[in-house]
């Protein structure tokens, strides 16, 4: 149902003045979630609420962040609402507010723990996510983005330099380039933005840095381990036509050891966050670099498997004994089944993609069973028909 300016303007109206009125938050949280839940794809503010009352808007919502600093806390529920209303309503800054964010922007960078050698207090990962969001928002709007990925780009090289060592400031440095870079990859569901030469140049600049940081050895309990898997997020925004770059500085072994490792989370609850991000870019390497799929699946599935004829082979319901039993396809496989929509999905085009987009030789491996929902997603249920 489309909201009408007075739905809109009574969340926002609503809010200010409970806000002012009573600071105790369970008198304010509700409308302010209900702006959140009636604005979420909203660009516009000040032309439908007027300028006084979204400038107060955002007055009262640094305040609330202020209580960090100033000792009233608030709960993480209203922190993450506080951060959602400030991540939609600076989509549109007004000059008069300029001042405002700028004194605000320090808060983001507390609230999202970027830059604190001593964190001591870690937010929960939602209240971090929407606290980059914020500070990307906001550079974007006063025309800085692009100065905010060279400054990122630049604090990276500094810290990669020889015998570097992991550490707060590098990680967070990964995801706040993540979140800057959203525009150019597909995991942003705005408007696409076209990539610019400049975008394409900056991004090779980076290679190298990115290469330093993913050919480190470590351990999975060593920091370093953990600015390697905000790498491979912040490596999803890659444009498709420069993933043949990635794989010419990094070399794959190095994405098959955190693959093998984030594997291991198959069967635990947190398998979706852990094996997301390393499913999808090995899926994303293997579409768009075709060199790399027969390494790739030689790297998945039992040598024995390993057809060496472009006949097609027999396919059968379940898949063969040694792919469920051995190597990461064994870990794989019962995925294509999963509960977690996300985690089916590109676990179901890693597989399609590195059998060179051969649909008899995805269910000749993983099983037509296992296989049925990839081919009823590419229209292939005749299995090689279309």
């Amino acid at each position: 149902m489309a909201i009408t300016k007075d739905q809109g303007s009574l969340n926002m109206d609503k809010f200010n003045l409970s806000y002012t009125s009573d600071a105790d938050e369970s008198k304010w949280l509700d409308a302010l979630k209900s702006f959140n839940d009636n604005n979420q794809d909203a660009r516009t503010f000040i032309e439908k609420y007027g300028l006084k009352e979204k400038k107060q808007f955002t007055l009262n919502l640094f305040d609330i962040l202020k209580g960090e600093v100033t000792g009233r806390e608030r709960s993480s529920a209203a922190l993450y609402q506080t951060m959602v209303a400030l991540r939609i309503s600076l989509r549109e800054i007004d000059a008069s507010e300029v001042e405002i964010v700028a004194g605000g922007m320090p808060l983001f960078f507390k609230f999202g723990n970027v830059g604190e050698d001593n964190k001591t207090s870690i937010h929960s990962d939602e209240i971090r996510d929407e606290s980059m969001r914020c500070i990307v928002n906001c550079i974007a709007r006063t025309k800085s983005l692009n100065s905010l990925l060279d400054v990122c780009t630049e604090q990276l090289e500094q810290r990669t330099k020889d015998g570097f060592e992991a550490s707060v400031i590098l990680g967070d440095l990964c995801r706040l380039m993540f979140t800057a870079t959203m525009h150019w990859g597909q995991l942003d569901r705005g408007v696409k933005i076209p990539v610019t030469e400049d975008d394409h140049n900056r991004i090779r600049r980076l290679l190298p840095t990115y290469k330093k940081i993913m050919t480190q050895h470590c351990t999975t309990d060593q920091p370093m381990y953990q600015v390697k898997l905000a790498l491979v997020s912040t490596l999803l925004n890659t444009p498709k036509s420069l993933y043949d770059e990635i794989v010419d500085h990094i070399p794959l072994s190095y994405l098959e050891e955190i693959f093998t490792i984030q594997s291991a989370f198959f069967d635990k609850p947190e398998a979706p966050g852990e094996m997301i991000p390393i499913t999808m870019l090995l899926a994303n390497i293997a579409e768009n670099v075709p060199e790399t799929r027969d390494p790739l699946k030689a790297f998945t599935f039992p040598s024995e498997l390993i057809k060496e004829t472009d006949e097609p082979l027999s396919v059968t319901i379940e898949p063969p004994k040694e792919a469920v039993t051995q190597g990461i396809s064994s870990r794989l496989i019962p995925l294509m089944t999963s509960s977690d929509i996300g985690l089916k999905h590109f676990v179901s085009e890693f597989f399609y993609y590195i059998c060179d987009e051969d649909a008899n030789e995805v269910c000749r491996l993983t099983g037509y069973g296992n296989a049925a929902g990839l081919l009823v997603s590419k229209g292939l249920m005749s299995l090689g028909g279309q």
